[in-house]
């Protein structure tokens, strides 16, 4: 159905009048509800919900994303400090070291704030003395580590492979 429009020229240069029915009307504009209610139906604002200068934003990234990132983050970590043990193999005295950033995901996870968790989650090398030590005090079993540097490049590739695809998905729905 067209809008019920109604010209007036009286001369070519005159202004030309429009009159819209109020059905036309409510098809020619958008609707906001929000926009109708009056400041106290709608509640406070958010403070969360604004950025300066009145824009609101939305989190492109959710947990799992963040998530991803910090373990791939944390998983590259633990192949640079397996690959420093695997170099001080036959340093006398160095002790083994690895990167447990699993639980410190699942703590950060298990939060009652999970994003802020996984956001400022720190990893760090901590040094193992659980394992068997040489008679020069090192603690470096090549055979153990090649298996875990195998184990972890395996994980780093899984967790690189799911955040791709989760990338992926977010273009594909942008349109990029």
């Amino acid at each position: 159905m067209r809008p019920n429009l109604t010209t007036t020229a009286a001369t070519p240069g005159a202004r030309t009048k429009f009159a819209l029915t109020a059905r036309a009307c409510h098809r020619a504009r958008p609707f906001f509800p929000h926009r109708f209610r009056s400041r106290a139906a709608q509640g406070p604002p958010n403070a969360a919900d604004y950025r300066p200068g009145g824009r609101s934003h939305m989190n492109l990234f959710d947990t799992t994303q963040l998530g991803l990132q910090s373990a791939i983050s944390g998983a590259g970590m633990r192949q640079a400090t397996i690959a420093g043990n695997i170099a001080n193999a036959n340093t006398p005295g160095y002790q083994r070291k690895d990167v447990d950033f699993h639980t410190t995901l699942r703590n950060a996870l298990a939060s009652d704030t999970p994003m802020d968790a996984v956001k400022t989650a720190a990893f760090s090398p901590a040094t193992d003395t659980t394992g068997p030590m040489r008679a020069d005090g090192n603690g470096v079993d090549i055979d153990i580590e090649s298996a875990t540097m195998a184990s972890s490049a395996l994980e780093y590739e899984t967790l690189v492979a799911v955040y791709t695809g989760r990338t992926d998905v977010m273009r594909s729905a942008i349109g990029v």
